[in-house]
């Protein structure tokens, strides 16, 4: 029985839309085998290639999927680098690691023994180094300034001409500058206190130095640089953020858990109110102590104090 004109053209219409969806398919597994080919890149290819930023897309939405495109040329791209790049990756020597740009002191030189016994019959052709890091150990000594003292010989009634002593570096001491230097560095720097500072000198240079004359000296240290500490100062609160890092102290730590929107202003009626400053010349700060959680110093400076 011939089939109707109605039945022909419903059966176009779906062999119609049934190749559109198997286009769409198609399309879709295509898509699919560029993703899993690029995770698999990202996997099991190799460490030293560059991260493309489209491969984060792979992670994120959906539609960001069907934009991504085969990296198979860029994968090719990056095992083809070239020379220039790969001597950048290069591991530096052994000789490389250590300082190289410090005074050589030649100790001695190794001859043969053959050559030793007949010089003529050889000719020197090279020289290879066998060298070895040292360090000297630093001296201790008093440097001495000389103050000659004279007499008049023809008039012995005019007293003695000498010239008057120079003043000390530091005054109320008997250090000098290198040494002054080193102990507040040790002390200030290097964080070695000073009953070990007293232990080094007596263990390195058989000075026995109290830690309470070293204590002495760093006081005195830092009274002759008062004016340089003013100066600093002066010059720091000139300006319109000051920045401190001090230890906390007992009275500034907050509670645990305190959020930390609450640590500007939590501390504000400690100020003095007895102090009023304009506003331009008050710096207020509000940092925690090195090493502290909770801890926060607050401080109110007025320049020129």
């Amino acid at each position: 029985m011939p089939e109707s004109a109605s039945d022909i053209a419903a059966v176009l219409q779906r062999l119609e839309r049934l190749e559109v969806e198997l286009a769409a398919a198609r399309a879709e597994i295509a898509r699919k085998d560029q993703v899993i080919a690029a995770l698999q890149q990202r996997l099991f290819g190799s460490k030293s290639e560059r991260l493309d930023p489209a491969q984060l897309s792979l992670m994120f939405e959906e539609a960001l999927l069907g934009k991504a495109e085969p990296l198979s040329d860029q994968a090719g791209g990056s095992e083809e680098a070239p020379a220039e790049a790969r001597a950048k990756r290069t591991r530096r020597t052994k000789a490389e690691l250590y300082p190289r740009n410090l005074r050589i002191e030649i100790v001695g030189e190794l001859v043969p023994e053959e050559v030793q016994a007949d010089p003529e019959a050889f000719r020197e052709i090279d020289a290879e180094n066998h060298d070895e890091l040292e360090v000297k150990r630093g001296e201790l000594y008093w440097r001495r300034v000389v103050r000659r003292k004279f007499v008049s010989v023809t008039d012995r009634t005019q007293p003695p001409l000498m010239e008057p002593a120079p003043l000390p570096t530091v005054p109320g001491t008997l250090i000098g500058a290198g040494l002054a230097a080193q102990i507040v560095a040790d002390k200030y720097v290097d964080h070695l206190p000073h009953y070990r500072q007293s232990a080094r000198f007596e263990r390195c240079h058989r000075a026995q130095l109290s830690r309470q004359t070293i204590n002495q000296w760093t006081h005195a240290v830092a009274a002759h640089l008062t004016p340089i500490g003013e100066a600093i100062k002066a010059e720091l609160t000139e300006a319109a953020v000051l920045q401190i890092d001090e230890s906390e102290r007992s009275g500034d730590r907050l509670p645990s858990g305190s959020p930390k929107g609450e640590r500007s202003e939590s501390n504000a009626d400690r100020l003095p109110e007895s102090r009023s400053w304009p506003d331009q010349d008050r710096i207020l700060l509000g940092l925690p102590g090195p090493g502290t959680r909770d801890g926060l110093l607050r401080l109110a400076v007025e320049p020129g104090a």
